[in-house]
């Protein structure tokens, strides 16, 4: 009978531990949505396991899709974003962002990102969503897409939804000012705040790329 019973508590215990051990194993992300993309769509993958020691931020994608009358641009990480509070500057715990537009396709014009997004030729950023870095997000959810030139100004709202491990920031061309439709080269850098000492971990396209957002 005891040792029925020793039997029965090791087996409980050996399920117990099992289950923590499941519990700990970080998942795989999903696969790649479908290829080709449509016309209007365009992305790039980022190297996974390039941003530092967890807990990070690990953008596995930076995809563009061009409506109509405005930009949407899609960030896929491995850990599911946890973006600032409407109203709030990005705290430690949240994901701070910037996504820099090089909207007249000069790199002379413009400015850049450091971190792993540097690059000697320069990025010619004109604009950049401004996710909890420079200013809080908007007490309506909204974040602000800044001009990089001349005092950083507020140009237009950027709204956000996010799915999972999936966050999609959409801009209205208008915004961008001029005769711009949509067409431009994208840069995302990601980390944790506050703002004042920045942990940057991940940069998409890595140091030297950006994406375009329409393919001739």
């Amino acid at each position: 009978m005891k040792d029925a019973t020793l039997l029965f508590v090791l087996a409980v215990l050996l399920f117990a531990a099992s289950c923590g051990q499941v519990g700990t194993i970080s998942q795989p992300p999903p696969p790649p949505l479908p290829t080709p993309l449509p016309p209007n769509v365009t992305a790039a993958a980022d190297p996974q396991g390039d941003a530092g020691p967890t807990p990070t931020w690990d953008i596995v994608e930076l995809r563009s899709e061009r409506g109509l009358t405005t930009l949407d641009i899609r960030l896929w990480l491995t850990t599911d974003p946890i973006l600032p509070a409407p109203g709030s500057l990005a705290g430690a715990g949240d994901m701070m962002f910037q996504i820099g537009f090089n909207s007249d396709l000069s790199r002379s014009t413009g400015t850049s990102f450091g971190f792993q997004c540097a690059s000697a030729a320069g990025q010619g950023l004109d604009f950049m969503i401004d996710g909890g870095f420079v200013g809080p997000r908007n007490s309506n959810g909204t974040f602000n897409l800044r001009r990089t030139t001349g005092g950083l100004p507020i140009v237009g709202p950027v709204t956000a939804s996010q799915s999972g491990p999936y966050v999609t920031f959409t801009v209205q061309y208008s915004a961008f000012g001029g005769t711009f439709a949509g067409r431009s080269e994208v840069i995302a850098l990601v980390g944790f705040g506050p703002p004042g000492a920045p942990s940057w971990r991940d940069c998409a396209p890595d140091a030297g790329q950006a994406l375009p957002t329409r393919r001739d």
